[in-house]
């Protein structure tokens, strides 16, 4: 098991990654991963006085995720 976890203050993201390997023998191996990306999230939006706009409602140092992944490989070796 594999684990990457960052943070980047200069554009205020947060990555989280996993990932997961099986060797079954000498050639073959299965791999699995999980990906996670969050931002901060500078504002929330609303309508605040119904009329259908969005305006800003407030700031938050929450984060928001912005992506997400899940992937497997398998590899397996040929012989000849």
């Amino acid at each position: 098991m594999r684990n990457i976890t960052e943070y980047n203050s200069g554009n205020d993201t947060f990555n989280f990654n996993v990932l997961f390997n099986y060797r079954i023998n000498a050639g073959t191996v299965f791999f699995l991963g999980y990906d996670d990306h969050y931002q901060q999230a500078d504002l929330i939006e609303g309508d605040r006085d119904g009329d259908g706009l969005r305006e800003q409602l407030f700031y938050t140092g929450g984060l928001q995720r912005t992506n997400r992944a899940i992937f497997f490989k398998l590899q397996y070796l040929l012989r000849y």
